[in-house]
């Protein structure tokens, strides 16, 4: 098992049947995996999100919309920063959408910083990769549209 950015740097007898068999492409997490990696994190500051749901699935929706393209890595610092603010503030460790929302606005992510870079890479892999995530079927998955309006499934 490996991993990279760039699949054209790995020389040609590495991708042949025996030694990768298989090349998945591992994108930016969809709305439900950024709700369970941001509910991950809340969970090691606020025991709240540990035991029960604070918040509320408006609420929710509201941060996965604000999250789009945001890495693993970007929603835990999200999650981190809100913390410390509350911990330097001597609050009690109660994070809610507020406090998700102010850290939000205050991080690049990496899509925003390098977008035309991170769209190449994702274009080449669509037509060389398998995905490494199922199609998000969840309640909080974007709805598919199309010029016509919304499209049921």
């Amino acid at each position: 098992m490996a991993t990279l950015n760039r699949l054209d740097a790995l020389p040609p007898e590495l991708t042949r049947v025996g030694r990768f068999d298989e090349i998945f492409y591992v994108g930016f997490p969809q709305a439900i995996e950024r709700k369970e990696i941001l509910t991950m994190h809340l969970a090691r500051f606020d025991k709240r999100y540990s035991q029960d749901d604070p918040l509320t699935e408006k609420e929710w929706r509201i941060i996965l919309n604000k999250t789009l393209n945001c890495t693993g890595a970007e929603l835990a610092r999200i999650v981190e920063k809100a913390a410390r603010v509350l911990f330097h503030q001597k609050q009690e460790m109660k994070i809610g959408l507020a406090e998700l929302l102010e850290q939000r606005d205050k991080i690049v992510p990496l899509y925003v910083r390098d977008t035309d870079r991170i769209l190449a890479i994702e274009n080449r892999a669509k037509y060389i990769c398998q995905p490494a995530s199922s199609p998000d079927i969840s309640e909080f998955a974007p709805v598919i549209t199309s010029f016509w309006g919304e499209v049921n499934n």
